[in-house]
């Protein structure tokens, strides 16, 4: 939802369905974005229609994050749409962020780890799961990052969870070893981040803790993204690379083509 315009209103979200409708060749639907002050647009969201109600709890490209935590409990508390989240702890990047300005450093793409660092994505995963089973909300995160977090996850059977996440390509295939040779390329939100980050994932994919692979696409241009690191745009394109990458650990036995679908296809269509 976080483009131009937002789809924050019934206006934006009617027109965005009407373009896809244009140009889709497959199955779609939208997500809905949550602003400090548009519960009652979020409410009256017809669960047939709308994929999920998104979230960005930290700040990121559209600058959509929500801060005050009762918006976000009324949101857990109603909502008859799953929720999808954006999880990372503003407060925990700010403070990493002004850290290096402190410093006087100048900021390179493999800085971004670190601000943008395993801790936030923890601190506000764990933070939110807690509300959900308060709530008994029905909650999705979106493109999980770290090891740390996969272990808040359970293992069981699709159907019975509440709580849902996801994992995206760039997060499986790149490391933080990447950022030296294709540095802006990938600095998306959340960050790349280390090798052992990227083989926990996918060994939370393989066990069921992560139930979906989605892409996040952002298809910034090139000449973009080759600003230095405060004005390069955070994102991949990706949609159009995500089969190719996970066919890739299918072919080095890393992961099984039925694996792969439930993955990509099956179960994002459970949710």
């Amino acid at each position: 939802p976080n483009t131009v315009p937002q789809t924050t209103t019934k206006e934006a979200l009617e027109e965005k369905f009407r373009l896809a409708a244009e140009k889709s060749l497959i199955n779609y639907s939208l997500f809905a974005g949550a602003t400090t002050d548009n519960d009652e647009f979020l409410f009256k969201l017809n669960p047939q229609e709308i994929a999920g109600i998104k979230i960005f709890y930290a700040s990121s490209t559209g600058n959509m994050h929500i801060e005050r935590h009762s918006i976000i409990e009324n949101i857990f508390k109603n909502s008859l749409i799953p929720i999808v989240i954006h999880s990372e702890a503003e407060y925990i990047i700010t403070k990493n962020y002004q850290k290096y300005l402190n410093q006087k450093i100048e900021l390179k793409a493999q800085h971004h780890e670190y601000i943008r660092s395993a801790e936030a994505c923890y601190t506000a995963t764990k933070h939110l799961i807690s509300l959900a089973e308060k709530y008994n909300s029905h909650i999705h995160f979106l493109h999980i990052s770290t090891a740390e977090e996969t272990e808040l996850f359970s293992p069981e059977k699709i159907i019975n969870k509440r709580i849902t996440a996801e994992v995206s390509p760039n997060h499986l295939f790149f490391d933080s070893g990447d950022y030296q040779n294709l540095g802006m390329l990938i600095k998306c939100n959340p960050s790349i981040k280390s090798e052992n980050h990227k083989n926990e994932l996918l060994k939370a994919l393989i066990n069921n803790k992560i139930d979906t692979i989605a892409t996040d696409h952002a298809p910034h241009s090139f000449d973009e993204k080759q600003k230095k690191y405060d004005h390069a745009p955070s994102g991949m394109p990706s949609i159009q690379h995500s089969l190719n990458i996970m066919l890739e650990f299918v072919q080095k036995n890393e992961l099984s083509l039925e694996k792969m679908v439930e993955k990509m296809c099956h179960n994002p269509s459970i949710i």
